[in-house]
């Protein structure tokens, strides 16, 4: 293997969040309290507004699930794969990773939403694995709505990072990694060819700054266009 190319997922590897394209279809399917639904999407709203913290917004998701059965929801996300999450896979962070896949690299995606939201990425898309937060499950099978601290985010990116590539004999200087936002700086800063995605002004700044390259969702522009070695 001659490389490694990590995505984040939400804003990312997706257009939006995660949490956004499927709130709907599985809160239709009673997956999800009614009120847990609408807190969600409300905070949703808040946050774009800058009334609701990212750590805040994040915690409110993870309580969505709860009281939910695992299995079942394992299930529903899989089948809302092609119709749901597809369409909202970000066209130009696409490209890159059949590229990517083209040419030998292995691909991952980490994501800070629970593992099992971009679980049906590995058969969809065929990457290699998906690293997300994990959630606490009860004896009865369901979800408890508390997730598993660190959560996957930042410093565990980058570890998770750092494993992957040791264990495939992969040099960090060979390595990618694509995200949109600064908390994911760690993961960014761990590898040889870090990208950021449609970045938030601050992670553009930062970018510029450091001269990573920048790829905006609907810009496909392909590695061999940016003096990468391949």
């Amino acid at each position: 293997m001659s490389g490694l190319a990590f995505f984040d997922f939400d804003k990312t590897l997706l257009r939006k969040e995660s949490g956004e394209l499927i709130a709907l279809p599985i809160g239709v399917r009673g997956l999800v309290h009614p009120w847990a639904g609408l807190r969600f999407l409300a905070s949703g709203l808040m946050y774009k507004l800058g009334r609701v913290s990212r750590e805040d917004m994040q915690f409110i998701g993870y309580s969505t699930y709860r009281g939910g059965r695992l299995d079942t929801l394992i299930t529903t996300l899989d089948g809302l794969w092609e119709g749901t999450m597809v369409p909202g896979l970000s066209p130009a962070v696409l490209a890159r990773l059949r590229e990517h896949q083209a040419l030998g690299h292995g691909s991952w995606v980490l994501t800070a939403s629970p593992t099992y939201v971009a679980a049906a990425a590995k058969r969809g898309l065929g990457v290699d694995g998906v690293v997300g937060t994990r959630m606490e499950v009860g004896g009865d099978g369901r979800l408890t709505g508390e997730p598993f601290l660190p959560l996957m985010q930042g410093p565990e990116k980058a570890r998770v990072v750092h494993e992957v590539a040791a264990e495939a004999g992969v040099g960090l200087d060979d390595c990618w990694a694509y995200s949109d936002s600064m908390a994911d700086v760690e993961m960014l800063e761990a590898v040889g060819h870090p990208v950021a995605v449609s970045p938030d002004p601050v992670l553009r700044e930062l970018a510029n700054r450091k001269g990573w390259e920048l790829i905006e969702h609907d810009a496909i522009t392909p590695l061999s266009k940016q003096g990468q070695t391949l």
